[in-house]
Formats: C-alpha cells, sequence, structure tokens
C-alpha cells in the first residue's frame, strides 16, 4: 500500500476513471490530500472485493470534503452501507476545521453534494460525548483524522470493536501527533489478533483487521 504502487495522477483518468471523477468533485472542500483520498478509495475498493459487510465511519470531519467522498463510495457500494460523521467543528481545533459548523458542513453534504440524508449521520460534539452513541452495527471502514489522545482513545474503546474482520482502520495522524500514536499503538497492542501497520506517506498509517 506504499503510495509508490499508486498510479501517477496523470494516468489516472484513462485507468481509474470513477477515482478521477471523485477527486475533480470533491477537491474544492477537501482539506486532506488527493493522495490520501486515493489510499482510501484502495482501501474501500479491497473492502469491496472481499464483501466485508459494514458501514463507514470517520471521526475528524473538517469542511466536509473526505466524508463527501466517503458518501459516494457508500453510495455506489455493492452493499447497504451508511456513513457516520463525528467532529467538534467549531468547537475543535482550528488545524483540524475548528470554524466550520456543523451546519456548515450539512450544507455542503446534503444540499451542494446532495447526499443521501438517510444514509448519512452527522453527530456534533467531542468525540468523549458522541462516539458512545454509535449503534450496534459492524465497521467496514474507520478513517480516524484525529489529533490529540484522549478522543483517539474514545473512538478506539467504542468503535474499535466494531471494525470486521478483513476490515479497515485509516489513521490519519498517525506520524504527526503523539497522541493519535500514543492512542492507536495502545489499542493494537489491547486486542487479541495480531495487525500489521502500513505507513502511507509520513503520516498516513493502516491496519487491516485479520479474517477470521
Amino acid at each position: 500500500m506504499s503510495s509508490q504502487f499508486l498510479i501517477p495522477k496523470t494516468l489516472l483518468p484513462i485507468f481509474q476513471p470513477h477515482l478521477h471523477r471523485l477527486l475533480r468533485e470533491t477537491a474544492p472542500v477537501a482539506m486532506v490530500s488527493a493522495n490520501r483520498l486515493r489510499n482510501l478509495y484502495r482501501m474501500w475498493r479491497i473492502v469491496e472485493r472481499q464483501n466485508i459487510q459494514g458501514d463507514i465511519v470517520e471521526a475528524g470531519v473538517a469542511r466536509g470534503g473526505s466524508a463527501v467522498f466517503l458518501g459516494r463510495l457508500a453510495e455506489q457500494s455493492c452493499l447497504p452501507r451508511e456513513l457516520w460523521l463525528y467532529d467538534a467543528f467549531e468547537q475543535g481545533d482550528a488545524f483540524d476545521g475548528g470554524g466550520s459548523s456543523c451546519e456548515d458542513v450539512c450544507h455542503t453534504l446534503f444540499d451542494q453534494f446532495n447526499l443521501d440524508r438517510s444514509r448519512v449521520h452527522v453527530a456534533d460534539g467531542w468525540f468523549q460525548d458522541t462516539v458512545s452513541k454509535f449503534p450496534d452495527r459492524p465497521i467496514a471502514l474507520f478513517h480516524l483524522d484525529a489529533r490529540g489522545y484522549e478522543g483517539c482513545k474514545s473512538c478506539f474503546d467504542q468503535l474499535g470493536p466494531r471494525i470486521e474482520p478483513g476490515g479497515f482502520l485509516v489513521v490519519d495522524n498517525y506520524g504527526a501527533d503523539e497522541g493519535t500514536r500514543q492512542a492507536t499503538d495502545e489499542w493494537v497492542h489491547s486486542i487479541p489478533r495480531s495487525l500489521v501497520k502500513t505507513p502511507f506517506g509520513h503520516t498516513q498509517c493502516c491496519f487491516q483487521l485479520p479474517r477470521v
């Protein structure tokens, strides 16, 4: 999953036209780099090919660019998937999108990009207060794009056990934030199954939970 195996962006319209269209569509609002979105797309393709059950979850929504990207993937899945989004929005750190209100992001998701309101769920608040309300549903792809130990630990405690065997955890700030890295390492070492960490770029890393 190293970036060296990605198709060069100049050839993307030819070999991966679907991905190319998604990247162009979400570019105006995405804070996540195109390469990271391409990596999320690769994880989704694997989940689809392996018929992994479950929803898509993103913790750390910022302006909603990657949420739109993930929402499009959920819409086009061969399985019925829903998208669950968690963020403190204007309460949060400005680096992570603080200042973008929940209302602004919902406008982006539902009015600008016309995502299906019945399949996209947005929770406004600190992770410690919101992720515990996630329903009893499996997760196929969990994208954690947040900083700080306590919030990330809450996500792992509440959402980590929901990730299906064969599903993916993608952590964006593993290489950039000590709190995120500590919470991730603690969770990985606490579960009975061995996980292989796959770095992507300088900050992102991915884990696929082993099939039983």
